[in-house]
């Protein structure tokens, strides 16, 4: 299999961007993907941010996604205060097996046009838990949502949720990762339609989820960014 990955990043109304993206293809066809949302707008948050998903997807596409996103923890090493940061780390192995870890309220997503769009990562905030335990939606549901439980300050091999999609399941032709900014504001239905419609340009995926969700946030619009992997089946990567 081929695999085509593509970035895309917006600021939105707030002073820096502190979302960061990276992607690491190994001679040998494995790879990582990695998305780190930084907290807050500090230089040392927006800086700290990048260079974390740069490791987290160059460790992880040789170790996997928990090791890659605890090598990306070691950068964080403040117990209170800046920098901090949630992760999503997706890699794939040579028999086309799919890692993911995550902390905080960054997501993966997998699509393929017979099963549609498969969410992996339930959100670690104080809304997603007060929803489990019933709390109805609504206006204080949506303020405990940006409240995060783990961030990478703390990410432990047991504070990390990690899954494990085997290469004996029908494979996924695309796996997405996005920050907040991009699944708290576009709907399941809005981001299926865009992978559904675009699908087959990467590039052109990742810029509509962002655009989009800028424009539809408006003036509350957060940071946007999404990485978009496609996955072509019938060659060997390489």
């Amino acid at each position: 299999m081929i695999l085509t990955a593509a970035i895309a990043t917006r600021l939105g109304g707030k002073p820096t961007n502190a979302d960061a993206a990276a992607v690491h293809h190994l001679p040998d066809g494995r790879f990582g993907a990695a998305l780190v949302d930084g907290i807050g707008s500090d230089p040392v948050v927006v800086d700290t941010a990048v260079l974390a998903a740069q490791v987290a997807a160059r460790v992880g596409s040789h170790r996997q996604a928990l090791t890659g996103l605890l090598a990306a923890a070691d950068l964080y090493p403040h117990p209170a205060g800046p920098p901090d940061a949630v992760g999503a780390v997706v890699t794939v192995d040579h028999e086309g097996r799919i890692d993911i870890a995550h902390v905080g309220d960054a997501a993966v997503h997998t699509w393929r046009p017979d099963t549609g769009l498969t969410h992996w990562t339930p959100a670690h905030t104080v809304g997603s838990q007060a929803s489990h335990m019933g709390l109805a939606p609504g206006p204080v549901l949506d303020q405990l949502d940006d409240y995060v439980l783990t961030t990478l300050v703390g990410a432990t091999a047991t504070t990390v949720a990690t899954g494990l999609i085997p290469a004996t399941d029908p494979t996924p032709h695309h796996v997405l990762l996005t920050s907040d900014g991009v699944h708290k504001t576009l709907t399941t239905a809005e981001i299926t339609e865009k992978v559904h419609l675009l699908g087959a340009d990467p590039q052109a995926t990742a810029n509509r989820l962002v655009d989009d969700a800028i424009r539809v946030a408006g003036h509350h619009a957060d940071n946007t960014t999404a990485i978009v992997i496609r996955i072509d089946f019938g060659n060997t990567t390489g």
